[in-house]
């Protein structure tokens, strides 16, 4: 098992690992991401799923923005910002096993979530609410 780091340097050589608990189901292009040590759900847009998916444990940001500004046609500073915001949360939302969550993280809940609102980036959609 990789150790978590508290806090990484997670730039263009940065190689992210996804979570062992963390299970994946994609729905018309986003995903649904289940972190079973946490029992909580994770809402990804379009942008969040793909760079998701690219995330394998081998291949670093850079390599992964390459690839992705090369396929969908954008710059590669455009792609860059996106896929290390994209990154950056995941680790914070504790999904990459290389990444050490923050301790505030659920700090004031009581029902153990952390709303993707509350992470401040878009690619994370909120969590519908229980009816």
């Amino acid at each position: 098992m990789k150790r978590r780091h508290r806090h990484p340097r997670v730039n263009e050589r940065f190689v992210a690992v996804r979570g062992d608990a963390v299970h994946t189901v994609e729905v018309d292009g986003e995903a649904v991401l289940l972190d079973e040590a946490t029992n909580r759900l994770h809402l990804l847009n379009a942008t969040g799923a793909l760079v998701w998916a690219c995330l394998d444990g081998v291949s670093s940001v850079g390599e992964i923005v390459t690839d992705l500004s090369e396929g969908l046609g954008v710059p590669y500073d455009v792609a860059l910002g996106d896929t290390l915001a994209v990154v950056r949360n995941l680790g914070e939302e504790g999904l990459l096993a290389n990444v050490a969550p923050p301790r505030h993280r659920d700090a004031g809940r009581t029902d153990g979530r952390t709303p993707a609102t509350e992470t401040g980036d878009p690619r994370f959609v909120p969590e519908p609410p229980n009816p």
